[in-house]
């Protein structure tokens, strides 16, 4: 098992095929089939029973002004959206540049890695 190599504790674990990731969010293949399908085919089923759809739109037609907080409540989130998702990368590239230097420290000055058992000698410059 990948995260349990001494296998002292039981668990399930749960293969990455059965999922499916949108936007860092795993969802199970078996939610999205059932739930997703069956919600989508119900509400347009609805909709077009009772005419809501046009209804809707004629709605939208005549109050043109309602599309501006639709616009700035969907600017407002891509731009919130957009700040984390560069602030995440952001901090990946600082983590990995931190990790690079620290490698390189390694490599000049030629020690022990810290992950191995027993002594380290340091060598005095």
């Amino acid at each position: 098992m990948a995260n349990n190599p001494n296998e002292r504790e039981s668990y399930h674990e749960v293969p990455a095929k059965s999922y499916l990731f949108l936007f860092n969010t795993a969802i199970h293949k078996r939610f999205v089939l059932w739930w997703t399908i069956i919600l989508w085919v119900s509400c347009y089923t609805l909709t077009r029973f009772i005419g809501l759809d046009y209804l809707i739109l004629a709605w939208h037609i005549q109050n043109w002004w309602i599309a501006a907080p639709y616009t700035a409540i969907i600017a407002g989130s891509l731009w919130i959206w957009q700040r984390e998702v560069t602030r995440d990368a952001k901090k990946r590239e600082a983590e990995a540049a931190k990790k690079l230097s620290w490698a390189k420290t390694y490599i000049d000055k030629n020690l022990q890695d810290p992950s191995a058992k027993g002594e380290v000698n340091f060598k005095d410059e």
